[in-house]
């Protein structure tokens, strides 16, 4: 499939079978990996490997000119920029002249990660120049670039030239500029789109139009005709649902699987579920609930994270411990509701202050001490490593009166301030947006976070969970306090999640146009945000309902395939009788009954028919997957399975209209007693039910077989599947 990239002459039409070409791991590679600080040698090789097979899938260096656009799928907090430093070591080994790193939509995300890449490439330390790092880019840097690029040119191992650049459309239209004045001809460059699903899609794509972003950043992909573009993100719905023929629309995908200490979805919300506690609705901060005080539960979020960072003094020998622990405020977005989360939890630090600080036997000093031994009770139950509470309470002082207390907002004098986690042990972050994806808060033991699930788009409530990431040493420590259905749709992520990363995994090195798309998702969510859509959605659920194809299968290729799998299902399925009914039914209301493994007529029967109608197509695809899941866990089910007329044509016609046709047959007769209750009762109830339809439609010589499936309440999975635009 052919992608067009640019406008007018500038446009580079997008090569396919990029892959094929082995890449090697050499010294810029190996001397990264060893000072990465990954200790687990599996997990050090689980980084190479996912960082080759992405490689792999990329253009040639030694191509002409060719793109690919890729997709890195990771985890939330799970070490995505680990990944693409070690891709970015793997392109200057195998003779990529340029990288480009686009990271942040905001100025802390930006920074974090200019750092980051500074830091793990070793730039401000080795004396080798290999790199020539370049942060937000003008057309001033043409002159410093020009002579690396030439020696690539010809041959010479260079400097390969690092630019980061902010995903701003200034900053990118800055770098656009930059490319236009360079000779790239047969340079290869590796792009790569951090947070890929934010910003950079085009949010005007049902309006025909295209969004500032969007539009510079196809414009600097014009400008290199030899490159990858690879999309890096933990909540790939966005990019996997827009358009086939979308310059963005991901070729091919890598599943990133992060180290053995990472705690995602399936450790806070499944195995240890004390970790998450509600937010009672009284104590949310929304209007009907005017509160003019820290609720009881923020209050009992701060008394947790000082517990925890007074432990740490204790094992430190009251010495400030090594690294951080930090406490994540993450209300609604307005900069109010910000302003007074950070007063309440100010004069909060104060007044534990002014108690704490009074002599060890003052009444009002045990009393207050007393709230904080419930709360290490509480806390005990999870870190057993915890010293004894006599320990802990010595220190409390110092872990309240230490804590760096930070309001997250760009409004201030500077902007969004920077986080000095090296001066102090212990911070508490209060903000929004500027915390809300990408940002790495160190060390995050308690988040309490009372915001509502919003407009209920899965990706963007998933990105704010800020506490998931590499925290198995110190998980007991860790608390999440949640509004109810937030809490809930976290949950149901966690099936989501799993479930289209490993349909992912299953289509392995297949071109992603031919993946499709559908994935377990509960119906009260969206995947994303709808602005960006490429495709029809259909999200469902069959639990107490039939699946029924509303137009037949009138390709005969189709027809011909499905011919023969029903009839190889028939043949092979023995125990075929007559089903019961009344004496006085017609030949055509007499069905042929036989009872089945449910998996065996999912592999054999239902699996490999083929669905002509795109509609049916989405659906169909839904109710497999659905299927599916609940068959895994329940692989002893059985189905029923019908021959409708005993396997005789039923004559059916078609709707002059759209094609499209009723399959079942009413009861008969429609007034009185009852002889035939109509094909939709024709099922065994709490059991998986299926008819096999054999149709003559009028005008063709052939008979289409169709089915229907009856999928009772137990096998209720939610599902979500969608229809590719090209």
């Amino acid at each position: 499939m052919a992608k067009t990239i640019g406008q007018g002459t500038a446009e580079v039409v997008q090569a396919t079978g990029a892959a094929g070409w082995l890449p090697h791991v050499g010294t810029e590679t190996n001397e990264l990996l060893a000072t990465l600080g990954i200790r687990d040698s599996d997990d050090r090789q689980q980084i190479l490997d996912d960082a080759l097979s992405i490689m792999a899938r990329s253009v040639a260096p030694t191509a002409k000119v060719a793109t690919a656009t890729g997709l890195a799928v990771g985890h939330i907090q799970s070490g995505k920029t680990s990944s693409f430093t070690v891709v970015a070591a793997l392109a200057r080994d195998n003779g990529y002249a340029m990288v480009i790193v686009i990271a942040g939509t905001s100025l802390p995300l930006f920074r974090q990660s200019d750092a980051r890449l500074r830091h793990d490439l070793r730039l401000d330390e080795r004396s080798d120049r290999a790199w020539m790092p370049i942060s937000n880019p003008t057309r001033a840097e043409a002159q410093r670039v020009r002579g690396p690029l030439r020696d690539w040119r010809e041959g010479d191992t260079a400097q390969t030239i690092l630019i980061t650049v902010m995903k701003n459309h200034n900053h990118l239209r800055n770098l656009a500029d930059l490319l236009d004045m360079l000779d790239l001809k047969n340079i290869p460059v590796l792009v790569v789109d951090d947070e890929a699903d934010q910003a950079s899609l085009n949010n005007l794509v049902k309006r025909q139009e295209m969004s500032t972003t969007y539009r510079v950043l196809l414009e600097v992909r014009s400008k290199l005709r030899l490159h990858t573009f690879l999309q890096y993100t933990a909540t790939p719905q966005a990019p996997l649902l827009i358009s086939l023929i979308d310059a963005l629309s991901p070729e091919f995908s890598r599943v990133l699987t992060p180290g053995k200490s990472y705690t995602g979805g399936q450790e806070f919300f499944l195995e240890v579920p004390d970790l998450v506690q509600v937010i009672p609705d009284s104590e949310l901060p929304i209007p009907a609930n005017n509160l003019k005080e820290p609720p009881l539960s923020l209050l009992n979020a701060m008394r947790l994270f000082f517990v925890g960072v007074a432990a740490a003094y204790v094992k430190s020998d009251g010495k400030m411990p090594e690294g951080n622990r930090s406490m994540l405020i993450h209300p609604s977005m307005g900069v109010l509701p910000h302003a007074e989360f950070e007063r309440w939890v100010r004069s909060t630090q104060d007044l534990w202050n002014h108690f704490l600080a009074l002599p060890q036997m003052d009444h009002d000093r045990q009393d207050f001490i007393s709230d904080f031994k419930v709360t290490y009770s509480e806390l005990a139950t999870t870190a057993k490593d915890i010293p004894p509470f006599d320990e802990v309470a010595k220190y409390l002082y110092k872990a309240v009166n230490r804590t760096v207390i930070t309001l997250m907002n760009s409004t201030g004098v500077g902007g969004t301030p920077n986080i000095a986690w090296k001066d102090t042990y212990s911070h508490i972050l209060i903000g929004g947006q500027a915390l809300d994806r990408g940002f790495t808060i160190e060390g995050l033991t308690i988040t309490y976070m009372p915001r509502s699930v919003g407009v209920g788009n899965a990706d963007t409530v998933q990105q704010r969970a800020r506490f998931y990431g590499y925290k198995r040493p110190y998980i007991g420590y860790c608390r999440v306090f949640l509004e109810r259905n937030v809490r809930d749709l976290f949950r149901n992520y966690i099936d989501h999640e799993e479930s289209l990363r490993s349909e992912l995994m299953k289509h392995g090195d297949q071109p992603l146009a031919e993946w499709k798309r559908a994935f377990l998702l509960d119906t009260r969510y969206s995947p994303t945000r709808k602005s960006v859509l490429g495709f029809d959605i259909f999200q469902g659920d069959y639990a107490n309902k039939w699946f029924r194809p509303n137009a037949p299968q009138l390709n005969a290729e189709a027809v011909a395939s499905n011919q023969r799998f029903v009839a190889e299902f028939v043949t092979s399925v023995t125990g075929w009788k007559p089903d019961s009914g009344h004496p006085d039914r017609t030949v055509e209301e007499i069905h042929l009954v036989t009872e089945v493994p449910a998996l065996e007529a999912l592999s054999h029967l239902l699996a490999p028919l083929r669905m002509v109608d795109a509609h049916d197509s989405i659906k169909f695809t839904g109710l497999l997957l659905q299927l599916r899941t609940y068959l895994e866990d329940h692989p002893d089910d059985r189905a029923v399975v019908y021959r409708m007329s005993g396997g005789r044509p039923r004559k059916r016609t078609l709707s002059g209209k759209d094609g499209t046709f009723n399959l079942f047959q009413g009861k008969n007769p429609k007034n009185g007693p009852v002889k035939y209750p109509g094909d939709e009762k024709i099922r065994t109830e709490n059991v998986l039910s299926i008819q096999i339809h054999t149709l003559s439609i009028p005008g063709l010589s052939y008979q289409v077989p169709a089915i229907a499936v009856w999928v009772p309440s137990k096998m209720s999975v939610a599902w979500l599947s969608a229809l590719p635009k090209l």
